[in-house]
């Protein structure tokens, strides 16, 4: 198996380099070409749509960062139309948006080319989706669900405690008990991944990476519940919205 030895963005890029070129989902930065196994390839596909507009390296750096630009953009509006509908005064709407728009860490993670950007991006459109306290869930509300979840485990892995996330909202809230609407939500999540299991089976993934960094299931649970306290304490938002104060120790 291939370890790959680069950063989060090098991986990304070269991903996207790779499908412009029409090479498929491969490290394009690597001199044998693998293919990209660690993380799922709807980022990469993103930037290869940018890369085609000019595929001039490095003068098209800052068509990228416009492209990822676009997605903070999208989402901010995303997030003011969300606000508004849940009934919060103007300003606040506004103060929080523009909360979201000018942390330095978000702007970070579209610098960086990261695929959180677009995953929060598929977040708003199910929280858009969701949204409709004055109507019951369609047919089409069921299948855009598991369009949309699908996606998302083909942008990022962490996405798949979505499922569950669900499976949860339809039994508990919605009462969905017919065979249809669990058909409809589950069937193009669970082909994103058998397809990506496969793809990702010769390569380096996050399994791999797991066990060489955690040693074990329990050093993986430790690690999750120390980052879910950091949550519960606001260390990790006080992380998003001004990095310099978390360095400063005030958020501990």
């Amino acid at each position: 198996k291939t370890t790959p030895h680069s950063v989060d963005a090098n991986t990304y890029l070269s991903g996207a380099i790779s499908l412009a070129q029409g090479q498929g989902y491969h490290a394009a930065t690597q001199v044998d070409h693998p293919p990209v196994t660690i993380y799922p390839p709807l980022n990469s596909f993103y930037l290869s749509l940018v890369w085609r507009l000019n595929p001039d390296f490095p003068s098209n750096i800052v068509s990228l960062n416009l492209g990822m630009m676009a997605l903070g953009l999208g989402v901010c509006a995303c997030l003011f139309v969300l606000l508004h509908q849940m009934g919060l005064p103007l300003i606040i709407t506004v103060l929080l948006t523009l909360t979201l728009g000018l942390s330095p860490s978000w702007l970070t993670l579209q610098t960086f080319l990261f695929s959180d950007v677009l995953l929060t991006l598929f977040a708003c459109f199910l929280w858009l989706l969701w949204w409709r306290e004055d109507r019951q869930p369609t047919a089409v509300t069921y299948w855009l669900t598991g369009l949309l979840l699908a996606v998302c485990l083909l942008t990022r892995t962490a996405s798949i405690a979505w499922i569950g996330a669900a499976g949860m909202m339809l039994l508990w809230r919605f009462r969905a008990s017919r065979s249809w609407q669990w058909l409809a939500v589950l069937l193009l999540p669970f082909l994103a991944c058998v397809w990506w299991r496969q793809w990702s089976a010769s390569g380096y993934t996050y399994g791999n990476y797991f066990q060489t960094n955690m040693g074990s299931f329990s050093g993986y649970v430790s690690d999750t519940l120390v980052q879910a306290w950091k949550y519960l304490g606001g260390e990790h938002a006080v992380e998003m919205l001004s990095p310099a104060f978390k360095r400063l120790g005030v958020g501990r």
